[in-house]
């Protein structure tokens, strides 16, 4: 199995600083390949989320670099990844929640990370960044960490209900806010053709999930296609009203 990378980050209409940082690489040894993405958004209301988020993403990219041409010499198990990820999401959230202490602020960012080999994915999670496989239609495969998805999931009220409210984009979690962290991991078999995305909030508010399928999906099999997609998505968001920085990453698996 080969993968086809895209990635597309926008400072959106109204922000001064991109707060979003983002990573994605295809790795390879021998026959065997895999692909590696990371999303991450400083919390807004928070100081310098961008530093937050740029040190969450180069700490993964400093593992893959480092782990994945080693860990690619034979199938990688789940409980490897969870290990040595949670280890990379602890430290970086001790790193920034320090820093924030010393210099007396308090400083945040959302995660969502995914690995991708011929058998399975990987992911990890934290805030409301998400990820979403588009293969017979789309489906989400992380769950917000928010308010508004927290009264979602307790019945209190309806998706509908939170538009426009402003627990909509309260977090519950995220890193490096407090001292700990606790981070969701999920884990699947990767369909081959299928398409696997990762973005953040601002990407996805002012669209549908059925336009960003059919958008994503008419992209398949070229690299330069699929940015042109995305580029086409994010200037759809602004033209609706979207102010938010906007990114996002896209891997087919083919």
């Amino acid at each position: 199995m080969d993968f086809i990378i895209s990635a597309s980050t926008d400072i959106g209409t109204k922000k001064k600083v991109n707060q979003d940082s983002i990573f994605a690489q295809k790795y390879g040894i021998g026959d065997r390949n895999a692909a590696f993405a990371i999303i991450c958004d400083g919390v807004s209301g928070m100081n310098h989320g961008e530093e937050a988020s740029g040190a969450v993403v180069k700490g993964f990219s400093d593992w893959a670099c480092a782990e994945l041409p080693i860990l690619l010499k034979n199938p990688i198990e789940d409980y490897v990844i969870r290990k040595q990820w949670s280890a990379v999401i602890e430290e970086k959230n001790s790193e920034i929640y320090l820093n924030g202490v010393i210099n007396g602020y308090s400083s945040g960012t959302t995660a969502t990370a995914i690995l991708l080999t011929a058998e399975r994915y990987f992911l990890l999670h934290v805030g409301d960044t998400r990820a979403y496989e588009l293969y017979e239609g789309i489906r989400r495969l992380t769950e917000d960490h928010t308010v508004a998805a927290e009264e979602i999931r307790l019945g209190n009220i309806t998706s509908e209900q939170t538009k426009n409210l402003l627990i909509e984009s309260m977090l519950t979690r995220c890193v490096g806010a407090v001292p700990n962290i606790r981070a969701d991991f999920f884990f699947g078999d990767t369909k081959s053709g299928a398409v696997y995305m990762l973005c953040s909030d601002g990407f996805r508010k002012m669209v549908s999930e059925g336009e960003i399928c059919e958008e994503v999906m008419s992209g398949r099999g070229s690299g330069k296609k699929m940015t042109e997609c995305e580029k086409y998505l994010i200037e759809l968001n602004k033209a609706r009203g979207e102010k938010d920085n906007i990114s996002v990453i896209v891997v087919e698996a083919v």
